[in-house]
């Protein structure tokens, strides 16, 4: 049975209730408005709006009961598969709101979750990603919750072996949400070997959408300590990144723009002389010159709007660098 409460039930009830006070307010030449509800009516208001917040919490224990009582790294058949899809829908529309996310880990929501990251299914693993992504996503308390669950290293051994990109790619965005205004987290990251993981997959070369995950979870890392912008530097993330300014994705052209260019302004030079070599190496200087070429000799006024972020990053890194 759908848990969830009538809200246009409610609404028609309150609309009713209006009506009939007017229609009173009319016929007694009284101009307050003011119509007394009846215990009944009341009870039944109130019932009816804590219904819905019961209901919310209940029907997500349903939802990781459900998850939980199968082996999550079983091969399922198309029936079972399509019902727990639909599951993990269901679940990450409801963490959507603030309140539900920090409730998950009260049900042990997590753990069912972070299992679901090993199934032999994509659609699965994705389904599970995109939960956690949507539940940490600026939520300190479920970032906390989830850093305690595991969620940091089940999600990096997932961005660093799943062979879908689809499941790859939630999950890169499931560890940008969790690590995003999380020192604890980051710190985790960072000690998981998570930014190697991002300048390998930078230079992904399979997927462009697995490349622009990682671009956007790197520019969260790097410049939150020199350990990480040294990290990256060693394992070529200029130049890495740089490449991804060849890319007929425009996601993926900002994103690497906007990642070489935070490096540029943060990183210590007389520290890394290895970055300046890096952004003075041939090949960069080539790229970024052909990458604004290719904005200059844009005519339509839409992919000029379109190209102005990575427009500006790429003129300041030419600017600096020339």
């Amino acid at each position: 049975q759908d848990a969830t409460p009538n809200w246009n039930a409610i609404l028609q009830w309150s609309i009713a209730q209006g009506a009939k006070t007017s229609s009173a307010t009319t016929s007694a030449g009284d101009g307050d408005g003011v119509r007394t509800f009846t215990d009944e009516e009341r009870k039944w208001f109130y019932d009816a709006m804590a219904s819905g917040l019961v209901n919310e919490v209940e029907r997500m224990k349903e939802v990781t009961e459900a998850l939980r009582a199968v082996d999550a790294t079983a091969t399922l058949d198309d029936d079972e598969l399509a019902r727990r899809e639909a599951l993990l829908e269901d679940l990450t529309m409801r963490v959507e709101n603030v309140d539900n996310a920090g409730d998950l880990y009260t049900i042990g929501g997590f753990e069912p979750l972070i299992a679901t990251l090993k199934s032999p299914h994509e659609s699965l693993r994705a389904g599970a990603a995109e939960a956690l992504a949507t539940t940490t996503q600026n939520h300190e308390k479920a970032q906390t919750h989830a850093l305690g669950a595991g969620a940091m290293s089940a999600l990096i051994d997932a961005a660093r072996r799943d062979g879908g990109d689809n499941a790859r790619a939630k999950a890169l965005y499931a560890l940008s949400c969790l690590i995003r205004g999380n020192a604890n987290a980051q710190k985790a990251f960072a000690l998981g070997e998570g930014v190697q993981l991002c300048a390998k997959l930078i230079a992904h070369p399979g997927s462009e959408k697995v490349r622009v995950k990682a671009l956007v979870l790197a520019r969260h890392v790097v410049t939150q300590s020199e350990a990480n912008m040294a990290c990256a530097i060693e394992f070529n993330m200029i130049t890495a990144a740089a490449g991804c300014l060849s890319s007929d994705d425009i996601n993926a052209t900002e994103a690497a723009a906007r990642l070489l260019l935070d490096i540029a302004r943060c990183c210590d030079f007389e520290k890394s002389p290895k970055a300046v070599d890096d952004f003075r190496r041939s090949t960069t200087t080539r790229i970024i010159a052909d990458a604004r070429a290719t904005i200059a000799a844009l005519t339509d006024e839409d992919d000029i709007a379109a190209n102005t972020e990575t427009k500006i990053a790429l003129d300041s890194l030419a600017a600096m660098f020339a």
